[in-house]
């Protein structure tokens, strides 16, 4: 497989899932929300399992913005910088990014192994559902490590002139751009 391939696989995953946990989300609230209402019932573990989807959408949402730029990028002043410094630039915001993450990834997995590894908190779950913390902070494991792959491949790709930024600033202005490539086409058909 190529490397195209793969990455559009991962991100049809990636959609997948994002799509599924709304998707879930929203069922279950409305049910939850009927159920109470109109039936004189609730379902109590409803908004437990909620804050969990929410919690893994949040993780795989920060991922996906920064992989697909989709988040908004302030740089007016490494616009001011010449081509060599925003480059600079560009890199001490990777390494920044990267710097976070490791912090998270620590942070989760020291509240993993809290969770996971004492015999006493090991079978600590929620008040809800049948999920144990350690499994919750798993998730966040898994969650920031897939940014830190992310985000590490984005500095290569800046490291080695492929991406120029990590942010997207100019969205309207490569909106302009393609409007005016389309119209162009259109006048070219006419």
């Amino acid at each position: 497989m190529t490397q195209q391939r793969i990455s559009r696989l991962l991100e049809w995953i990636e959609e997948s899932i994002l799509a599924y946990l709304m998707a879930a989300m929203v069922l279950l609230s409305f049910a939850n929300v009927v159920d109470r209402r109109f039936l004189g019932g609730g379902l109590f573990w409803a908004q437990e399992t909620t804050l969990f989807c929410f919690l893994i959408l949040i993780m795989l949402g920060i991922t996906y913005a920064l992989r697909k730029t989709l988040h908004v990028g302030v740089d007016a002043f490494v616009n001011l910088l010449s081509e060599k410094w925003r480059w600079v630039a560009t890199m001490c915001a990777c390494c920044f990014t990267i710097l976070y993450a490791f912090f998270m990834i620590y942070g989760a997995t020291v509240a993993f192994n809290k969770f996971y590894f004492h015999k006493f908190l090991s079978k600590a779950g929620l008040d809800d559902i049948p999920v144990t913390k350690w499994m919750i902070y798993g998730t966040i494991v898994i969650c920031f490590c897939y940014f830190m792959l992310t985000i590490l491949y984005m500095t290569y790709e800046v490291f080695t002139g492929k991406r120029h930024a990590i942010t997207a600033a100019h969205e309207a202005a490569d909106e302009e751009a393609a409007a005016v490539l389309e119209a162009k086409k259109l006048g070219e058909r006419d």
